[in-house]
């Protein structure tokens, strides 16, 4: 009887022949062996089944699992129903993995078994440039940035417990698949990002992050999943407000009274997800007292870019106090 792995790695392939093998090649030489690599071809037409197979025939960790096209959601929720480790690694296949990631995210969930959501700081490329993430860390400042649609958790990076995604019906889109796992695991479980830089995070222009049709359609899985959140929770919510949010993030230029409206909405939404979530660093604050012409200098300093960053600056200026 072969033993059980340790750790679960699901990776789905479409049409990736350019930077699989690089990505498989960076889970082969993990310095923490104890894995299975399940790789789904997900109907891909170029040569990435023969690369694959290159990886199955050289090392028995890796499982391949030939199927028909029917997009990621799909492909994930099977990769998980079939994995055998209780931990979940997630990687697409044109990312890098840093040689240590398993080895230093695994001991980290041992050691802090409160944690059921790891994920990490990244590289970001591009074709023209390198440059480093900054994610949020700390538990509460990531769910309430999930509470504002913004995911500040970086898919590919992520490490996870097996009975969590199942608890939560497992993936169930091919938009969003893993922002709406977050917003179903945010009452229950715990996140954190380790400040380590663990994956090579590739951004071109054939992912959905960088088509603007499929983001709006992103967009719209999101604002579903979160304002189902919202009626569960019993808070009455502006629809509109998450627009905002979206359009200031990916259109920045918008009209100041646009930026005041927006900062002053989630504000008054920062009040009432305070009562429910208690989180350390929001105070209850009187809207009677708030220095205008700050504020508004403030938001303007932003320069129309969204960032959790610049709203903690509006809140502590409002004496909301991070703890």
């Amino acid at each position: 009887m072969e033993k059980t792995p340790k750790i679960s790695v699901i990776i789905p392939v479409y049409n990736s022949e350019k930077y699989l093998y690089e990505a498989l090649e960076s889970i082969r030489i993990q310095s923490f062996a104890d894995f299975e690599c399940i790789v789904l071809n997900d109907g891909s037409t170029d040569s990435s089944l023969k690369i694959i197979k290159e990886f199955t025939n050289k090392d028995k960790r890796f499982i391949l699992v030939n199927k028909k096209n029917e997009g990621v959601g799909k492909t994930l929720k099977l990769g998980v129903e079939i994995s055998n480790a209780d931990i979940i690694v997630r990687m697409d296949s044109d990312d890098v993995s840093h040689k240590k990631r398993f080895e230093y995210q695994y001991r980290y969930l041992k050691r802090n078994p409160s944690v059921r959501i790891l994920g990490s700081n990244v590289m970001i490329k591009t074709d023209k440039k390198l440059k480093k993430s900054k994610v949020l860390t700390n538990d509460k400042l990531i769910k309430y940035s999930l509470l504002l649609g913004v995911s500040p958790l970086y898919h590919p990076s992520i490490m996870m417990f097996k009975e969590d995604i199942l608890k939560t019906g497992n993936y169930t889109s091919d938009f969003a698949e893993d922002f709406i796992l977050w917003v179903k695991s945010l009452c229950n479980l715990k996140f954190k990002n380790l400040r380590s830089y663990l994956l090579i995070y590739r951004y071109h222009d054939s992912q959905t992050s960088s088509n603007f049709d499929k983001r709006i359609e992103v967009f719209n899985q999101n604002q579903k999943a979160l304002i189902k959140l919202y009626r569960k929770l019993k808070i009455e919510i502006d629809h509109n407000l998450l627009s905002f949010i979206y359009t200031w993030r990916h259109h920045p230029r918008i009209s100041k009274t646009d930026k005041y409206k927006l900062i002053k909405s989630l504000i008054e939404l920062s009040m009432k997800v305070n009562n429910i979530f208690n989180f350390s660093f929001l105070e209850k604050v009187s809207l009677i007292k708030f220095n205008f012409k700050i504020f508004v200098k403030l938001i303007l300093k932003s320069k129309g870019k969204f960032e959790i960053k610049v709203l903690i600056l509006v809140l502590r200026q409002l004496k909301i106090f991070i703890s």
